[in-house]
């Protein structure tokens, strides 16, 4: 059986089979087996099911989830029945979803309790209310064919209106299956951080059930401040990881060796940056393979991939490489005739991914997607692979020498801002929906060497008050920095709006009410440096209005912490409206910690936890009963050993470390740190064979620590043969990291 000609549940039940007891999926310290999440998305199944009886082809179900196991079994239940499912991300508005309902008409939407009757009128399933598994044997759900619908992912359209991309499962087989160049390996361990609405995350879920792999799930706050999520790559030990260009920048202008833990980094979503790339290459911890990703939700996710060299980072621009196993790219001139190697021409692509057009929207579709006037020469190289469709990616690309593509820039208007794909049509769209506004009309324009949308609206409201009813109607990223309200439009002689002729963006042309208080006064000059702004911020401006966004706020949450000494929570600085809000927050919180080293404290002295050590002491103190920041070590040793001296040479290092020697305790909720005299002692045991040494291995591995007079470093000695020990070494990460787990290595 060739890699398409299976579907997505017998690829997933292939290692449900062999390999049942291994974990599929982490999050928040919990795993769950391949075996547990068949259970579970089978008895989510059988529960739609009966609330679903029937079943034809156009059955949608849309998905209304925070990212969680339970929301990817819900995704395989859909699967196993045969329907569509539709993601919808829960932070996005109401009228989001309200049109993407309209539009694609789904069967039910299965959400949480917190987000239960958004809107009305829909078949409700709330997964609190999906009993546990059981034993009960489950009704025999439909066939399902590999070149059914499996999922429509929503993208924006130039009328203002998203489309639904309709992908089919021979897509999602193509991206991750027998894939070339690049596969995740069943050893793999995935960091899944993009949410169910962005078409990275079906490359990150099926990328890693499909090749019997573990998925981890970052949490989203994680996912947005770099410190959290370096130390989360590390104490999770991934080895692969997808970053969209902002992210992937952001950590790499922090620290270049950021990713030294990691076997692949994949990085999509705009053009990259070669002074970044090279910086990562050069640093003094590469990781295995740097990888390019580019392709358009149409082409399910990738369309070409390319491994980045240290060679690629000195050029101008970096490769976005060859098409993916499956797929055929074509590089085109006005005619649809090929352009000679070097030329710029327009992409086009087929292939095994390409989807079967935008729901409901067969104008749209036939404005997209073409006859393969290439179809029989593609039969010919592989039938499975061969596509009578082609779809115009609308990108200006040229072929290298070596076969390799490079990306050049968009041929209509379509741009990314935040990393986001989307036309200034659909913001324009969505601003003249608001009560008042007649017209509108926006563009993008680069200032400060960063993309932002600049709006021009006719309106008998003030600019002030269109953005603040705008940010309650569209995510973040569609929120115009500039908008001015003009009495009327230029137009050209064939009545068109002349957009060349609209007033020039005054992004410095700024009116402020002057901060009062001290922390206002700080927050002002603290926004004024983060956004690079040149003029004073006001006590009544909006971050995200003057060109902030969540990167920038991980950065502001820093400052804070760093300059003021408070501990604020990001969900909080994302919800606050204006910075005199922001200031009056800041000022209800008492003085955090402050970050004391243990360098030659005496012993039996209490010291305070630093914000790193009260992060993981909260998130423990939640789950005490998970080894989840226990960091292992198994070292082979071989030949003549004199246990003793090895007792001794360990004894001398957590003399010499006293972070080593550390217990934390706990007094009225409040916890600290002190410094044992006394070394953790090796202890020393003889095992009979080495299934037995694994087994005790395995179970030491998860024995959790406990805080108080108990060690947090844990030493044994295994003697397994006459010449042959094992030396396990177990420390909770409070105590170290991955810097100075480099004493225990010469």
């Amino acid at each position: 059986m060739t890699m398409l000609d299976r579907t997505l549940i017998s690829a997933f039940t292939i290692h449900v089979k062999n390999t049942p007891d291994k974990v599929a999926i982490k999050h928040n310290g919990k795993q769950t087996t391949y075996r547990q999440l068949d259970e579970l998305s089978t008895n989510i199944a059988s529960y739609i099911w009966q609330r679903k009886p029937g079943h034809d082809k156009s059955t949608s179900i849309l998905i209304c989830l925070e990212r969680s196991e339970l929301t990817i079994g819900v995704i395989l239940a859909c699967v196993k029945l045969g329907f569509t499912y539709v993601p919808f991300d829960p932070k996005n508005p109401d009228e989001r979803l309200q049109y993407m309902l309209d539009d694609c008409r789904p069967a039910l939407v299965i959400t949480s309790k917190k987000d239960a009757k958004r809107q009305d009128g829909y078949l409700e399933i709330y997964v609190e209310d999906i009993p546990l598994p059981t034993a009960e044997v489950s009704p025999d759900f439909p066939g399902v064919s590999n070149l059914e619908a499996v999922y429509i992912m929503y993208t924006s359209g130039s009328t203002g209106n998203p489309k639904g991309v309709v992908i089919s499962q021979k897509g999602i087989l193509r991206l991750v299956l027998d894939a070339k160049p690049f596969q995740f390996s069943s050893d793999a361990i995935i960091a899944q951080s993009g949410n169910i609405a962005f078409d990275a995350s079906t490359f990150e879920i099926w990328g890693a059930l499909l090749n019997g792999a573990t998925l981890v799930i970052t949490p989203y706050e994680t996912v947005i401040d770099s410190d959290a999520l370096a130390t989360f790559l590390c104490v999770e030990t991934i080895t692969d990881a997808w970053f969209t260009v902002a992210l992937f920048n952001l950590l790499v202008m922090e620290n270049p060796g950021v990713f030294g833990s990691l076997n692949n980094v994949l990085i999509g979503g705009d053009a990259l940056n070669p002074k970044l790339v090279h910086a990562v290459l050069c640093s003094d911890t590469p990781p295995g393979a740097l990888w390019n990703g580019y392709g358009p939700t149409e082409n399910t996710v990738f369309t070409t991939l390319h491994r980045i060299t240290l060679e690629d980072s000195t050029r101008s621009s970096i490769p976005i490489g060859i098409p993916i196993a499956g797929t055929h790219c074509y590089v085109l001139d006005a005619d649809r005739q090929p352009v000679i190697p070097g030329e710029e021409g327009e992409l086009y692509t087929s292939g095994a991914g390409l989807a079967t057009g935008y729901l409901n929207k067969p104008e749209k579709t036939a404005e997209a997607f073409f006859p393969n006037p290439y179809y029989k020469l593609e039969k010919c190289q592989n039938l499975q692979s061969a596509s009578a469709w082609m779809y115009k990616t609308g990108d200006r690309v040229k072929m290298l020498a070596d076969g390799t593509l490079d990306f050049l820039g968009r041929v209509d208007n379509q741009v990314k801002i935040r990393g986001f794909r989307l036309e200034p049509g659909e913001v324009e769209f969505q601003l003249c929906q608001l009560a008042d506004v007649d017209l509108a009309v926006v563009t993008v324009v680069e200032h400060q060497g960063q993309k932002k949308l600049a709006a021009w609206c006719k309106s008998s409201r003030n600019a002030n008050e269109i953005l603040q009813l705008f940010r309650q109607q569209v995510p973040a990223y569609m929120v115009p920095s500039y908008l001015q309200v003009v009495e009327s439009f230029p137009v050209t002689a064939n009545g068109k709006i002349d957009k060349r002729s609209l007033p020039a963006p005054q992004f410095n042309n700024h009116q402020a009410t002057p901060p009062q208080t001290a922390t206002e006064i700080w927050l002002s000059k603290t926004w004024q440096q983060l956004l690079s702004l040149p003029h004073p911020v006001g006590r009544e401006d909006n971050f995200s209005s003057l060109g902030g966004h969540s990167l920038l706020i991980v950065k502001l949450k820093q400052k804070i912490q760093t300059g003021l000494n408070k501990r604020v929570s990001l969900t909080e600085l994302f919800n606050l409206s204006s910075l005199s809000d922001m200031a009056e927050y800041i000022d209800t919180l008492p003085e955090s910690c402050g970050v004391i080293t243990l360098n030659r404290v005496g012993y039996g002295e209490k010291i305070a936890l630093t914000n790193e050590q009260l992060r993981l002491w909260l998130i423990c103190n939640r789950e005490p009963q998970l080894p989840h920041y226990s960091i292992p070590l198994v070292f082979q040793l071989s030949g003549e050993l004199h246990p003793e001296r090895l007792a001794q040479a360990l004894d001398s290092l957590c003399q010499r470390h006293q972070s080593l020697r550390s217990r934390i305790f706990n007094t009225e909720g409040t916890p600290w740190q002190q410094v044992a005299e006394m070394s953790p002692q090796l202890i020393m045991d003889e095992v009979k064979d080495e299934d037995t040494l694994q087994e005790i291995l395995r179970q030491e591995v998860q024995r959790p620590f406990t805080f108080g007079n108990d060690p947090l470093l844990r030493m044994v000695l295994y003697r397994v043969a006459h010449s042959r020990w094992v030396l396990f070494i177990n420390i909770h990460h409070i105590i170290t990291d991955g810097w100075s787990m480099g004493v225990f290595f010469p």
